[in-house]
């Protein structure tokens, strides 16, 4: 090898079943700052399964998909969508964490969709919950569950019923696509493998319906450009998401020029 042969390295961890690479500066690597997903470490209680998909999309066009999920009605009608207009008035709660912005929806005396029947036998209405946890940059904690109605869900009580947990992270690979990892963990028969394995095979139908649409976005926004984007009511979290990231990149912009 000559002497001035120069091979790259960066830090690497290995925590709750992913490897985390710092791309930066090698001093400003932080550990603590890795994103916590506690539940691959329970596998009695949460029987997981995990992919990734390459997407021809930007990775910040993933994030707003899940930070506004009044799409689930149309574009995922078949597995996790349900009735649209009950995305459409679910009842939020936003509000802004030490590294991003977390979200709840609830979908109260709402029909249940697909994948839920299929996975949990549901007979008649539910009350349903979706929890959203953006940690910037490009991560997403998520924790979706259902029971029957007036079961107490709303009012505290989401012990048993329907319930799972993904992880969602997206790894840019250029300024128009991205790797998008995800990992979902069963909490309602979480030592019955088979039944693992068919629930996460509803959700990656409904991960591939997300990518369709997301690079059909990214190819339009590449015809057209961003300037005659219209934000509306339901786009207020993805909004949210938006300012504090741009925040942040300002903050890095300003660290850097000094």
């Amino acid at each position: 090898i000559p002497d001035k042969a120069f091979v790259p390295s960066y830090p690497l961890v290995e925590r709750d079943r992913f490897l985390w690479i710092w791309m930066g500066e090698a001093a400003k690597a932080d550990p603590a700052r890795i994103v916590d997903v506690p539940w691959h470490r329970d596998s009695e209680n949460w029987g997981h399964r995990h992919n990734v998909i390459p997407i021809k999309g930007s990775y910040m066009l993933m994030v707003d998909n899940l930070m506004d999920l009044t799409h689930l009605g149309y574009v995922h009608k078949r597995t996790v969508g349900g009735n649209p207009s009950q995305h459409v008035d679910a009842k939020m709660e936003t509000s802004r964490t030490q590294n991003g912005v977390r979200y709840t929806r609830w979908m109260l005396a709402s029909p249940p969709p697909p994948t839920y029947v299929a996975a949990y036998g549901f007979k008649g209405a539910i009350d349903r919950w979706q929890d959203f946890e953006w940690v910037a940059p490009s991560s997403v904690l998520q924790w979706n569950g259902a029971k029957d109605v007036g079961q107490g869900a709303y009012e505290g009580n989401r012990n048993g019923g329907f319930q799972f947990k993904i992880f969602h992270s997206l790894t840019p690979e250029t300024e128009t696509s991205c790797l998008y990892f995800w990992a979902a963990a069963n909490g309602f028969k979480p030592g019955d493998s088979k039944a693992t394995d068919e629930f996460v095979h509803q959700l990656a139908i409904t991960f591939d319906e997300d990518k369709a649409i997301v690079e059909e976005q990214q190819r339009r926004l590449g015809e057209f450009g961003e300037d005659w984007l219209v934000n509306i009511a339901s786009d207020g979290t993805r909004v949210q998401m938006r300012r504090v990231f741009e925040g942040m990149l300002a903050d890095e912009r300003k660290l850097a020029a000094e």
